[in-house]
């Protein structure tokens, strides 16, 4: 009778600990999603003004800095926008320095923070969400409201479903860590 017991008693703890994980993997998916999702998207007139400048570098290098423009997410202006900076077709300067930079940081701590949390590594998971947010949050000040032309833009929903994405990650492993505390307390008695 005893062997049934605990048998069912680790039964119980897996069903228990493998919805935290679901959790924790879904958001880390979400994370990733958020990484293509726009965070600025062009009004209807600047719309058609890069659809004109896009024909105009049609077959250049810029073509893909042009479509990277149309609807800027953290994945189209690290590829898009800062590679093109890397070659010699577009000039270097602060400015390209400064997004290059904040959307490439912002990328590293996204797929940093998806990695860890597939490893079921929660506190590393834990300190990189705090990161992950604060690089959101600058890159929020620095692109979002500095650097893009609010005349010409409006805002895409990529910063705000980057950041929720990033609490949800944050709570998962929480959420993880309690249960695994839960399920080594279960284990001893």
């Amino acid at each position: 009778m005893n062997t049934n017991i605990n048998i069912t008693n680790i039964i119980n703890t897996v069903k228990k600990f493998l919805k935290p994980q679901i959790a924790l993997l879904v958001a880390a998916a979400l994370l990733f999603v958020s990484l293509f999702v726009p965070i600025a998207t062009p009004k209807r007139a600047y719309e058609k003004e890069l659809e004109f400048a896009m024909e105009m570098f049609d077959g250049s290098g810029m073509e893909k800095t042009v479509k990277a423009t149309l609807k800027p997410s953290n994945s189209n202006m690290f590829s898009g926008y800062t590679m093109r900076l890397l070659s010699d077709d577009f000039p270097i300067d602060e400015t390209a320095i400064v997004i290059g930079g904040i959307v490439g940081v912002t990328m590293l701590f996204a797929m940093a923070l998806i990695l860890f949390a597939i490893l079921k590594k929660y506190v590393p998971v834990i300190i990189l969400s705090v990161f992950s947010l604060i690089t959101v949050i600058i890159e929020n000040v620095l692109i979002v409201d500095y650097l893009v032309d609010t005349n010409n833009y409006r805002s895409g929903a990529g910063i705000g479903f980057m950041i929720f994405a990033i609490i949800l990650v944050a709570a998962s492993a929480v959420w993880n860590i309690k249960e695994t505390k839960k399920a080594k307390k279960t284990a001893i008695a």
